[in-house]
């Protein structure tokens, strides 16, 4: 695969959009007394702060790397054929494996708890999950991917859980309230989001006080250029999304996450241009 870079993405064309409106906000009154500001009417939201092109080019970049994912992943999971970065059994009757780590090995989850799974894929470790926590609580699988979210609801109706279910959203906007969860596990998903200072506040947020969250994913030793981070091939494969691995514990640190803590380094390496590609399980407390 590394010897195939594809540099597919290399022109991103914003174009500008004509306003149903005019406004000047340099118009406005400051001195106007906002007791007596009256209502406008308009056919359009106002956005004060108009973006950047370089936020545009991002926002536009985001999603069509996250529609790729789905697409491969999604294709993987109904065909039962080809990799991403992680493996699928050759045997089509057990539940395909996605992954870099075994989150769950940290996790020390315990009967009672609330767990979430970011990136659930084909559910292995959910299921592993709500046989420990007991019928009493849930276990929440969350993925982007609807053939995912299908398999992995097939398999726990085939081994009889009604205490795993499984959600089709987004690791940037996690579709549940704050404090909600004792534990979030992850396993080789979130190099896969552009964005991931979102994930690690979204998975904060869900946390209970005191609240564990165990992520194993795949890391640099150095930052990708841009070219190889376009690359459509590199970045589904789990190896051009990752970041160097200071600055993914910066993250976590800046999301709030205290104690946190490296469980597990594969010190076996992938190399590309210069760049080695490694995974880790990172532990951090709420």
């Amino acid at each position: 695969m590394f010897d195939k870079l594809k540099k597919i993405f290399k022109n991103v064309k914003n174009s500008e959009n004509d306003s149903c409106c005019d406004f000047n906000i340099e118009e406005i009154d400051e001195n106007q007394n906002s007791n007596n500001s009256a209502e406008k009417d308009s056919c359009c939201d106002l956005e004060i702060a108009a973006k950047s092109e370089d936020e545009i080019k991002n926002e536009v970049d985001f999603d069509r790397k996250k529609q790729k994912v789905k697409n491969k992943y999604g294709r993987i999971i109904k065909e039962k054929a080809g990799t991403g970065c992680c493996s699928i059994d050759e045997n089509k009757k057990e539940i395909p494996s996605f992954g870099v780590g075994d989150p769950l090995n940290y996790a020390n989850i315990k009967s009672g708890e609330y767990v979430i799974d970011i990136g659930s894929g084909p559910g292995k470790n959910c299921l592993k999950a709500a046989k420990i926590v007991g019928d009493k609580v849930k276990v929440i699988g969350l993925d982007m991917t609807e053939e995912m979210i299908n398999s992995a609801s097939e398999q726990a109706q085939n081994q009889g859980l009604n205490n795993v279910e499984f959600v089709n959203g987004d690791a940037e906007d996690i579709p549940f309230a704050e404090n909600y969860f004792d534990v979030a596990i992850s396993d080789c998903v979130i190099n896969l989001i552009p964005d991931k200072e979102k994930v690690f506040t979204e998975i904060y947020r869900v946390l209970k006080k005191d609240g564990r969250m165990v992520i194993s994913d795949v890391v640099s030793d150095k930052k990708f250029p841009s070219e190889l981070k376009e690359d459509d091939e590199l970045w589904c494969g789990c190896v051009s999304g990752a970041i160097p691995e200071k600055d993914y514990l910066n993250l976590i640190k800046k999301a709030g996450f205290e104690e946190i803590e490296i469980v597990e380094k594969n010190e076996s390496k992938q190399e590309l241009e210069g760049i080695n590609i490694f995974h880790i399980t990172v532990r951090g407390i709420k």
